[in-house]
């Protein structure tokens, strides 16, 4: 079984250096690291890393105070299953003959996420990892700044055409 999951920026950071899974991340590099690194040896199991660094503010933020503690205190192995049903990773796939099946997984995950505005991915991504290091109202105001950038944009009204016209929006990153 290979494991992948979209997680928090820098997922390295709380998992064990020597780690050898398909992380499909939140940004490109890191993803490109992971799954060049980690596809030609998959593991199902991540463990929680108490030595990295950051592990004690970041998983806490992901899965939760009580269940971080847990896994970092007892330094349990889990596997990908487990990862998944508490929100660590997004998916859990089969390996295939191939052995590229996580990359496989990404690739069908960027089919879905390329006909989106690249302005309006862009400033979700920003508003979410921003939003994410701080309390919500502050989030709440990022989130306003980024959509506010978003509005004299081409690529909005072309949005906002394209649904009033029934069709698909063709972004061009303006």
């Amino acid at each position: 079984m290979v494991v992948y999951g979209v997680l928090h920026p820098s997922p390295h950071r709380f998992l064990e250096p020597d780690l050898q899974a398909s992380c499909l991340a939140s940004g490109w590099p890191e993803t490109k690291q992971l799954l060049g690194e980690a596809a030609t040896h998959p593991t199902s199991e991540l463990a929680p890393s108490r030595s990295n660094g950051r592990g004690t503010q970041r998983l806490p933020r992901t899965i939760g105070v009580s269940l971080a503690k847990e896994l970092i205190f007892s330094a349990r192995v889990i596997d990908g299953n487990e990862a998944k049903s508490i929100g660590l990773i997004s998916h859990v796939v089969e390996q295939n003959e191939a052995g590229d099946a996580a990359y496989r997984r990404a690739l069908a995950l960027a089919a879905e996420f390329l006909p989106q505005g690249p302005v309006a991915i862009r400033v979700a991504k920003l508003a979410i990892n921003q939003g994410m290091e701080v309390d919500m109202l502050t989030g709440l105001a990022i989130e306003e700044a980024c959509y506010t950038q978003t509005i004299p944009t081409k690529d909005r009204i072309e949005g906002l055409l394209a649904f009033k016209e029934k069709r698909p929006p063709h972004y061009k990153g303006e």
